[in-house]
Parts: structure tokens; C-alpha cells; sequence
């Protein structure tokens, strides 16, 4: 990671936010190729500061003070609402596009968090959850590619049936936290971004190393040789 994307990051953290080693890469790689993407109970909007940038991108964050942090911060790459997703009635539009990716952070159940106190200023009840988990079956935003993070919990179990999931664990301030990744596609082998391929960061640095050994042959190659070999392997896995 660059000094710049480092700093901006620390600057940004924010209570159960994405931003953590091992955090963000994980869901990344999980994200396929999409033109509109949209990061609801944005928080820090980890999520859409690490990822390439889409088409188009869209905020929605209910808290006004961090939604005007992200206007400062965000204004020049995405469109920042201060309004709840659920009630938010263009949401319904957006949401129709095939190539609509929605990746949705809400405040965790008291139940599922080692510490039960409130940390949000707009925190969400049981009532909340079920509103939103039924939104999902019934709006158009079940056309979309749809992605949420929330620990496993009889609820969220219950609802989400026949959703893909991903276990995983990863170290914050309090200990290690198990959190789960819920999508209503298929794990995607084609990815909307692959700068973050592999689970740790050893895999990752093993694959970078990978892919520059293969650049570096094909750099060394005659330029029509070269231009064969890519074009081969363009038509090979196409």
C-alpha cells in the first residue's frame, strides 16, 4: 500500500469499519466485475476507497457528520446522500441495473459484538434488521449483485438462505472478531478488481511475484512475439 492510500486510510478509520489488513482484500476479492456500485451504512466507505472505481459510484450514509466528511473527502469519486438506504427512493432505480453491485456494512447485532454498548449515532434495533432482511427479497434491489457483512446469527441464517457465504476472522483492538460475508451470486472468478488476489498477505506477495516473473518474460520477448504470446492468451481465457 502506498504512504498516500496508508494515510488516508488511518485517517478514516471508524467503528466496524473495513479498513483493517486482511479485511478489505477479502471482500475485494469477492467483488465481480459490475459498472455501478454502491456502498450503503458507508461509514468510512472502506470498501469504495481501496476498490478501482466504477462507472459510477454512490454513497448512502444516515450519519450527517461522517456524510459530510465524505463529501469532503469523496466528492470527486463518488455521489454522497445523507439518507438511509432503506427509505431512499431512487435506490429503487438504481438498483434494477444487471451490472449494479451493493455492498451493505449495517451496524451489527448487539448480540453478535463482544461489546453491547452503543457506538453509532444511529444505531439499529432487531426490527431494523428484519426490515432490511425483507427489503432485500422484495425491492428491486434483488436483481442486483448484492453483498453484505454481518456475523452469522439465527437471523441473518434464517433469512439468507441460499446465500453464499465466507467465514473469516481478522484482529481488532478488542480481540479477534469472526465476521461473515453474505452474496446472492456465485463466487466470482472474474474480478472487478485483482490488485488484492490471495487470503494473507504472504499469498498475496507470493502472487505479485508471480505476475511480474510473467510480465518480465513477455517484456523480454521480440515485440511481435510478445504481442502473439498476449493475444494467445487473450484468446485462451476469454
Amino acid at each position: 500500500m502506498s504512504n498516500k492510500i496508508a494515510a488516508r486510510t488511518r485517517r478514516t478509520q471508524y467503528d466496524g469499519g473495513k479498513n483493517g489488513e486482511g479485511v478489505y482484500q477479502r471482500i475485494i476479492n469477492l467483488i465481480p466485475p459490475h459498472d455501478v456500485f454502491i456502498e450503503a451504512c458507508a461509514g468510512s466507505a472502506a470498501i469504495t476507497r481501496m476498490i478501482k472505481p466504477a462507472i459510477t459510484t454512490i454513497l448512502l450514509e444516515i450519519d450527517i457528520v461522517q456524510s459530510k466528511v465524505l463529501q469532503t473527502e469523496l466528492q470527486d469519486r463518488a455521489v454522497i446522500f445523507n439518507r438511509s438506504f432503506i427509505n431512499w427512493y431512487m435506490f429503487e432505480m438504481l438498483a434494477a441495473p444487471a451490472r449494479t453491485f451493493i455492498f451493505i456494512d449495517p451496524p451489527y447485532m448487539k448480540e453478535v459484538r463482544s461489546d453491547r454498548r452503543n457506538i453509532y449515532t444511529h444505531e439499529w434495533d432487531e426490527g431494523d434488521h428484519v426490515k432490511f432482511l425483507s427489503w432485500l427479497h422484495c425491492s428491486p434491489a434483488s436483481a442486483a449483485m448484492v453483498m453484505i457483512t454481518h456475523p452469522r446469527n439465527l437471523l441473518y441464517e434464517n433469512s439468507l438462505q441460499g446465500w453464499n457465504t465466507v467465514d473469516f476472522s481478522y484482529q481488532t483492538r478488542g480481540g479477534i472478531r469472526q465476521d461473515c460475508i453474505w452474496f446472492n451470486y456465485t463466487g466470482p472468478e472474474v474480478l472487478h478488481d485483482y490488485r488484492y488476489v490471495g487470503n494473507t498477505r504472504t499469498e498475496r506477495q507470493v502472487i505479485d511475484r508471480r505476475i511480474v516473473r510473467l510480465i518480465e518474460k513477455l517484456a523480454a520477448l521480440p515485440g511481435i512475439e510478445r504481442n502473439a504470446a498476449i493475444a494467445a492468451i487473450h484468446e485462451r481465457f476469454k
